[in-house]
């Protein structure tokens, strides 16, 4: 027990500091844990599927625009601030797909570990202790993960590609288009930040129970 306190401590400071790592199962009830992952696994396939999904449905319309783009570019005077043009919107879409796979692996991590504090609280319950607290939060951090991975699904299927007046007009737009794009980033990030802010209150609460536990034990 004393072992797990320590670990929930450390895990605690590495929560509001680093990355979240993932914190290991203890012995329990085996039946339970396969439920709790299948539950997880089913909705990262289905988030998957829809993020397909909504790219399939957006891409005749983001290849209309890239199309767009290119023949808009082609009537360019200036064939180097057209080629800078078509390489800037090229990397916007990138960067999204970098971020938008970065943030993912970031809430698969964040929901990893909720879902071990929500085993580690059924295995508390089941032990007679209270845990109405740590159901609460967990419920939260749920709600959070889903909107983030909403949010997520969303930007997946952006399409980032320049949208060009005239040669006269490229800079500003794209401009608007980066900042966009930024704007975008960040808004789908504080979501999966909250996601782990949430996912840390229900690990506090597991701890607390856990704490007062082996307070008892000691006594």
């Amino acid at each position: 027990m004393r072992k797990l306190l320590l670990f929930l401590s450390i895990f605690i400071l590495l929560l509001t500091t680093t990355p979240l790592s993932v914190l290991a199962y203890n012995h329990g009830d085996r039946s339970r844990r396969d439920v709790i992952k299948e539950r997880v696994e089913n909705r990262r396939e289905k988030v998957k599927e829809n993020i397909e999904e909504r790219r399939d449905a957006a891409k005749d319309r983001i290849e209309s625009r890239r199309e767009a783009l290119k023949n808009k570019l082609g009537e360019f005077k200036d064939r180097n601030k057209a080629q800078i043009a078509a390489r800037i919107s090229e990397a916007l879409n990138k960067i999204n797909d970098n971020r938008v796979a970065a943030m993912t692996r970031h809430l698969n991590r964040i929901e990893d570990i909720l879902a071990r504090v929500e085993e580690k609280a059924a295995d508390a319950k089941a032990d007679g202790k209270d845990v109405s607290t740590v159901e609460t939060e967990i419920a939260d951090a749920k709600r959070a993960i889903e909107t983030a991975a909403t949010a997520l699904t969303t930007q997946a299927a952006n399409d980032y590609t320049l949208v060009i007046t005239d040669e006269t007009t490229v800079r500003e737009e794209a401009k608007e288009m980066r900042d966009k794009l930024h704007s975008d980033l960040k808004a789908v990030h504080d979501l999966v930040v909250a996601a782990r802010h949430a996912t840390g209150e229900a690990l506090r609460a597991l701890y607390a129970i856990v704490g007062k536990g082996d307070s008892e034990n000691e006594e």
